[in-house]
């Protein structure tokens, strides 16, 4: 932080200043105060600011910090003079804070739980994630709990009625983690227009001595819902071929997913008949296995590019 201060120290003139970045608690770019004097001492021209700050994993930080922070945000300064307002976030579990300016400056977002996140906020009303684009969620069984789960008083149990506003209204790419012990409906948790969703990450456990099908079932019926999407990451090898084709919609574009079969590319290749592009990595060293597919593309007369090493195989497929 002396540093950024001796650098804006000699650049008095500047309107607009936009911050993103991780400290400790002992930096001044969690102190309100500090940044007050600073601001009328040095940057006097100053008429926007914007800033994302987040401390590292802290055992010794609680919510009493979060109090503490928005605190020395509060004063007249911040409120009536210059309006800009912030909000302080505690990640309980993380043991993190983190501290933006209002409107949010980042266009990604990790969505926390409401029982796990003490949140504080200068502003009163309530605010959209406007500028939030990519959207990250994780719902494992480590980071919810049942009984606490019903304590959520983020507003999206009405995610699906149309006249409920959105909290993520710019939202296009989601990135969903989660394993199939997970309590609820999926769709309880997100707050997002999901018509506008073009690509998904997945990275979701299935224990193979589980019963997974109400998680799968509860994916399908989201995707079914974003009639949009076109790109699918799959990055967990427990997600199988036969899942991964009863979960996404066969209309999808582009897909990358793990496999560590042969019969898993086949199956993926004859569901998804509007790939343009897909990208199978392998679980091991697996030269034969792209040399097969080659083969088995060829006698279907497929048109295809490919690129492909020991350990994956990338596809450009013609499917006109």
């Amino acid at each position: 932080m002396e540093t950024l201060s001796l650098f804006l120290s000699v650049t008095p003139s500047i309107k607009y200043l936009k911050i993103i970045g991780c400290g400790s608690l002992r930096n001044q770019a969690f102190n309100g105060n500090q940044w007050k004097d600073f601001i009328e001492g040095k940057l006097r021209s100053l008429d926007k600011f914007q800033f994302y700050f987040q401390t590292q994993r802290n055992p010794q930080v609680d919510v009493e910090n979060v109090s503490s922070i928005i605190n020395s945000f509060s004063d007249s300064f911040w409120i009536n003079s210059k309006q800009w307002f912030v909000a302080c976030d505690f990640i309980r579990n993380l043991r993190q804070i983190r501290l933006y300016s209002i409107p949010i400056c980042r266009t990604d977002f990790y969505l926390i739980p409401q029982w796990n996140l003490f949140s504080r906020s200068t502003l009163t009303s309530t605010t959209t994630m406007e500028q939030i684009q990519k959207l990250q969620v994780n719902l494992s069984s480590g980071m919810t709990d049942e009984n606490l789960i019903h304590k959520i008083s983020f507003p999206i149990r009405d995610l699906f009625d149309l006249s409920s506003p959105s909290i993520f209204p710019q939202v296009d790419e989601l990135h969903f983690e989660f394993d199939d012990q997970w309590p609820m409906n999926l769709h309880e948790l997100i707050a997002i227009d999901l018509s506008r969703i073009v690509k998904v990450s997945l990275n979701i456990y299935f224990d193979q001595d589980s019963r997974h099908q109400v998680v799968i079932d509860a994916l399908n019926d989201v995707f079914q819902r974003m009639p949009n999407i076109h790109t699918v990451y799959n990055m967990n090898r427990t997600v199988n071929a036969k899942i991964l084709c009863s979960i996404v919609p066969s209309h999808i574009q582009h897909l990358q997913t793990k496999v560590k079969e042969i019969h898993q590319m086949k199956i993926i290749l004859q569901h998804f008949q509007c790939l343009s592009s897909v990208e199978f990595d392998f679980l091991a060293c697996s030269p034969h296995f792209p040399k097969t597919i080659i083969k088995w593309l060829k006698k279907k007369q497929i048109l295809f590019e490919f690129y492909c090493t020991q350990y994956s195989l990338q596809l450009w497929l013609d499917n006109n």
